[in-house]
């Protein structure tokens, strides 16, 4: 259902309808999203009953808490919406591809041949305006050559390492790249290494990975390691080698 939602947002364009002057139409999509999310509230909430509650109180419906969804699309009951705020917490972006390994392997998000989908749009989707859908997303089966070749992977020398405050699983690290300056990175191995035992380690590091700040720390790349979503071992050479070192 969410994945018919998003779907319904994109193809509908609120954001143009708003610019076109088409308000009767927006007020329906707007409408029609309030209640895709009003209903995935209360179909979640024996699950996630305070992230429910969230949602609900956000749309203004809060009396619907402890409720089931009609079968029926009855459409959007109307509600005062209260000013949106992020309901869920953010996941750090070293522990996403970990999480989503996880929880959601890619031969299971794959439907094998002939099985029926789980869930089709609700009928009051069908107005929005024509456009052609995205292609469906896939996690592909192979990496080409030449993108694994994009990948800037090196040995690198750990010069330093700290703690972050209020993130404890966090550490700060300075990294010997064999360039004049060290590189800064973040990484979530704090609840496997403390910071004594891992300086002078060589570790393998991949140096062209957009640069994002990360509790208020600008991270430079990545660290490799082994583990799902808790680390278990630092990826290393058998041999010492020189900071900087390409990793083929």
């Amino acid at each position: 259902m969410i994945r018919a939602g998003n779907l319904y947002i994109d193809r509908s364009a609120p954001w143009k309808l708003a610019k076109s002057g088409e308000l009767g139409l927006l007020t329906e999509v707007l409408a029609n999203t309030c209640e895709v999310l009003r209903r995935a509230a209360l179909l979640v909430a024996p699950a996630m009953p305070e992230a429910a509650r969230e949602i609900l109180r956000q749309l203004g419906r809060g009396e619907d808490e402890g409720s089931w969804p009609a079968l029926a699309w009855e459409g959007w009951p109307g509600g005062r919406l209260a000013e949106p705020k992020p309901i869920f917490p953010r996941i750090e972006p070293e522990r996403q591809a970990a999480l989503i390994a996880k929880w959601v392997p890619a031969e299971a998000s794959a439907p094998s041949a002939g099985s029926a989908p789980s869930a089709t749009p609700p009928s009051a989707m069908a107005p929005a305006p024509s456009a052609t859908a995205p292609p469906p997303v896939s996690a592909p089966a192979a990496v080409a050559f030449d993108d694994f070749a994009r990948l800037d992977l090196r040995a690198a020398k750990i010069l330093a390492a700290e703690t972050i405050p209020k993130a404890d699983k966090l550490l700060k690290l300075t990294l010997d790249v064999g360039e004049a300056e060290p590189r800064t990175v973040v990484s979530g191995i704090a609840p496997a290494y403390t910071p004594e035992t891992i300086v002078g380690r060589t570790i393998i590091y991949l140096a062209n990975l957009a640069p994002k700040k990360i509790r208020g720390v600008r991270s430079q790349g990545m660290i490799l390691s082994a583990g799902d979503a808790d680390v278990l071992g630092l990826s290393a050479l058998d041999k010492e080698v020189p900071p900087g070192t390409p990793i083929r």
